[in-house]
Parts: C-alpha cells; structure tokens; sequence
C-alpha cells in the first residue's frame, strides 16, 4: 500500500469541517454555499473536499475559530444571553469535538469573541486534553 502522505491527509469533506468546527454538517454545507468560501479542490468519490489549510484561514478570519500549534482547534459562539460563550474544542486526530458552556466552567461575562476564545485557551485546555 502506498504512504499517505501529509498533503492528503490535509483534505477534508464537509462532515469533517463539521467536526473540526463543532457544527452540524448541514451548518458546514450551508457556509460552503457562500460566496467567500474557499473553492473546493474537487471530489473523491461523491465526496467534496476542501483544503484544510484554507478552511481553517477562512475560519480565522470569519468565525470565532483558532487552530492550535499541536493542530487542534477552537471555536466560540455566544449564546442567547450577552456575554455568555460556548466553545468547541476539535482535538487531532478525535472525531467529533468537546463542548464546554463557558458559563459553567466559572468564566466572568466575556464581551468578545477573543475575550471568549482566550479565556478558553487560559482556563480549559487541560480538561479539553482529555483531563
């Protein structure tokens, strides 16, 4: 069998976004629909995919999103109530991802996006690592 190497396994479907974004895939197909979003490098199969890379710099720059230097990752979403965050963490090579309600993890009220998403990487990490 031939070695994979690294540049396919930085491919990614829309179920794997979804994943490392900690969102439904419906939620991913909907924000591949738009007209920022990165152009997909083709099909495998039925399957879309995407460049990983890419996703992940259009992510930084339009969503609450962080990629980690050990290649995991974190998005934040304020809930109905100001100031109150949920965050997503995706680690490497996990399916799926952690969830922790800010909130409830003893976060003060948070007023931004970086706030959230340092305030995440500051007090959760350890817990998302597995504990």
């Amino acid at each position: 069998m031939p070695e994979i190497t690294h540049e396919l396994t930085a491919l990614v479907t829309g179920a794997e976004i979804a994943r490392r974004l900690g969102m439904s895939t419906q939620r991913a197909h909907q924000l591949a629909a738009r007209t920022d979003f990165p152009e997909p490098l083709g099909r495998i199969g039925n399957a879309i995919v995407w460049k990983w890379e890419a996703i992940s710099c259009w992510a930084g720059t339009n969503m609450n999103f962080e990629v980690l230097p050990d290649g995991s990752s974190i998005v934040v979403r304020e809930l109905g109530a100001r100031g109150q965050w949920v965050a997503n963490w995706y680690l490497t090579g996990m399916r799926g991802y952690r969830t922790f309600n800010l909130r409830d993890e003893g976060a003060p009220t948070l007023a931004t996006p970086e706030t959230a998403l340092d305030w995440t990487k500051e007090h959760i990490a350890q817990r998302a690592m597995g504990d």
